[in-house]
């Protein structure tokens, strides 16, 4: 059970470390007008960094055996209740998160207001596929369930996008977009096992690059609700890849 976890939670050790550069970057490497310093240490070794992530996580699909795809949906990701009842708490977290967000945003433009109520959609569609994984009850229901986050998240990103795009550094609202854009992408490829269009490869590449950004956005996130759903979400998604890897490796 751990080794399958390994390449996860390796995952979030990297996001971490990410989080970490991102924080002394934003406090160090901008002048007082809030622009960029140039040639800055911080912000070249945090871009070296999740460079070298993302090549990484190319490389390793490519060498890990993931070609056992033909289970569905239902027998690929379920689990043990150990493996399961922790990404149920993260979906239950996320819920409660997106609940808060649409709550801040109910007096806000209808774009906020949107975001709101699309946080809340995608922390109890998270929720529920996980409770349906968990009862391995309706594969496509739960399927389509969890891709419903993915609309949101593909909203996150052009919402963040239009909110950022003034901004003067690149880095900024480049990873902030990236970010859910990623998670999107994760949900959808994970809904296609039960659609018989599965791609264990991408999968994997896209949860893990999407777990990295994930957290190395929520230092810089407005609001500490959603900071933390850009974390639970990321250890939901973790959680899921460390239960496809272990399906995948069986034989």
């Amino acid at each position: 059970m751990i080794k399958k976890y390994a390449v996860p939670a390796a995952a979030v050790l990297c996001g971490a470390i990410a989080a970490f550069l991102r924080t002394r970057e934003l406090a160090e490497a901008y002048d007082e007008k809030g622009l960029p310093i140039a040639g800055s240490f911080l912000t070249i070794a945090l871009a070296v960094f999740v460079l070298l992530f993302i090549a990484a996580s190319v490389i390793l699909t490519y060498v890990i055996k993931a070609d056992k795809s033909g289970d569905g949906f239902m027998r690929l990701f379920s689990g043990t209740p150990a493996e399961t009842v922790p990404t149920v708490f993260f979906g239950a977290a996320a819920s409660v998160c997106g609940a808060l967000i649409a709550i801040s945003n109910a007096g806000g433009t209808v774009g906020e207001m949107i975001f709101g109520f699309g946080s809340l959609a995608a922390g109890l569609s998270m929720l529920v596929s996980e409770l349906l994984i968990t009862g391995k009850k309706n594969e496509r229901a739960a399927a389509l369930v969890s891709s419903a986050a993915a609309a949101y998240f593909t909203y996150a990103m052009a919402f963040t996008y239009s909110r950022y795009a003034a901004n003067p550094s690149i880095m900024l609202y480049g990873w902030k977009c990236a970010a859910p854009g990623l998670a999107a992408i994760f949900f959808v490829y994970s809904a296609g096992y039960a659609f018989k269009k599965p791609a264990p490869k991408f999968t994997l590449v896209f949860g893990l690059l999407s777990i990295v950004l994930l957290i190395l956005t929520a230092p810089e996130t407005e609001g500490v609700p959603l900071a933390l759903m850009h974390i639970f979400t990321a250890l939901l998604i973790a959680g899921r890849l460390g239960r496809l890897m272990g399906s995948l490796n069986k034989n």
